[in-house]
């Protein structure tokens, strides 16, 4: 029994390997395509040319509480470098903090089209959802873009994030996205999750299936597809809102795609316990949305499971070099995806290892119930993501 599962180890290793492989190949590949994100379509009026496709947008931003950098986050969805937008910042109480700064954000880009608005949040059970029913009343164009409070992007967002919809069959666009550590080691590891493991991990499974869901970083998708699948209230009673709308979308005949650009997030978690419980609810809810998915991500962790395939069979000289292989291959990916979603990150390469540890550690505690933790509070997952408060 013993040996079968070393066997069972290896095995396990060296399709990890494999994995590793083809997420460097893929995160290169993606790399250069954003690195030609700032290319222009000339103006119209110049001989041989188009005009370019920039349909208004409406920006909704939920606000809860104090984010990392907020203020800096805001503002970047202030200045824009595009001819028509609006951005309403939506809050459920006047005395959550966030609101003052989104005020003060607004204050510095006068001639932009943004408010505030704050109201009681809607009866569903998703609190996001919740907020941002209250904000979409009041956008005014075709083009509607929704991302977390604790996202800042390029001047160029929304030019990048609107441009697959020139082709009439998407219906929704999302964004992948790199994390930056606030301060301290527990924020670097928790950027590393984000940079290492989330982002190539999308790149690679795009290759296996459609993108068939978006991102809590960026959910634009089309006001009349949105109100094909019964708005943004279909999305209300589960913790996957984003998984849901790119699910819905494509239910309703149209595709998702991917925007050629990178936004950040900042990190902040300042305990292994908050990292733990952001991570474990992720995890958990992957696995209520995409069970064959979350179980077989476990082949993502290569290094580790070369390190116990090694660990079972220490003299073997095919455990030593698959371990090697799987060290080397492991390194070369953080290094690539570092300059691909974190470039301005520091350089922590000396905790690959222990990232990968813990990452093993909270797959192998994401199989066994499914109770996650939001916004401090606890709540019960169902099938597909569906919240019951516990």
């Amino acid at each position: 029994m013993r040996r079968i599962a070393s066997r069972a180890l290896a095995c396990a290793a060296a399709g990890g390997c494999a994995y590793l492989a083809i997420a460097l190949w893929r995160v290169r590949r993606f790399s250069c395509e954003v690195s030609r994100r700032d290319e222009r379509v000339p103006d119209a009026g110049t001989t041989g040319t188009r005009a370019r496709f920039e349909p208004g947008v409406s920006v909704l931003k939920p606000l809860h509480g104090l984010e990392p950098c907020l203020a800096v986050n805001l503002a970047t969805f202030l200045d824009q470098e595009y001819p028509v937008y609006q951005v309403v910042f939506c809050a459920t109480s006047r005395d959550d903090p966030a609101v003052p700064i989104a005020a003060a954000a607004m204050g510095r880009f006068p001639g932009v089209d943004a408010e505030v608005v704050v109201r009681a949040a809607r009866d569903v059970a998703n609190p996001k959802i919740a907020n941002i029913l209250n904000a979409v009343g009041l956008a005014k164009h075709d083009v509607l873009v929704v991302a977390d409070a604790d996202i800042r992007v390029e001047r160029s967002y929304l030019r990048r994030v609107v441009a697959p919809f020139e082709d009439l069959a998407v219906g929704a666009v999302t964004a992948l996205y790199g994390a930056l550590p606030a301060d301290g080691l527990v924020s670097t590891l928790a950027a590393m999750h984000v940079n290492d493991h989330f982002a190539p991990s999308v790149l690679v499974a795009q290759m296996v299936e459609p993108l068939r869901y978006c991102f809590g970083s960026t959910m634009a998708v089309r006001r009349e597809v949105l109100d094909e699948i019964g708005g943004f209230a279909a999305l209300g009673s589960t913790i996957a809102d984003d998984h849901r709308l790119g699910e819905l979308v494509c239910s309703a005949g149209c595709r998702v795609a991917l925007a050629r650009c990178v936004v950040r997030t900042v990190v902040g978690d300042a305990s292994l316990g908050d990292v733990w419980r952001r991570e474990l609810r992720w995890a958990r809810t992957i696995r209520s949305v995409r069970p064959l998915g979350s179980t077989l991500a476990v082949v993502t962790l290569a290094l580790p499971l070369a390190l116990l395939a090694w660990a079972a069979a220490p003299r073997s000289p095919r455990r030593r070099a698959l371990l090697g292989v799987a060290a080397a291959l492991r390194c070369a990916l953080h290094l690539t995806a570092r300059r691909a979603f974190a470039p301005e990150g520091p350089r922590t390469l000396r905790l690959v290892y222990h990232r990968d540890l813990l990452s093993l550690a909270i797959w192998v505690a994401s199989r066994f119930g499914r109770t996650v933790d939001w916004r401090r509070e606890p709540h019960d997952l169902g099938p597909h993501g569906s919240l019951r408060a516990s």
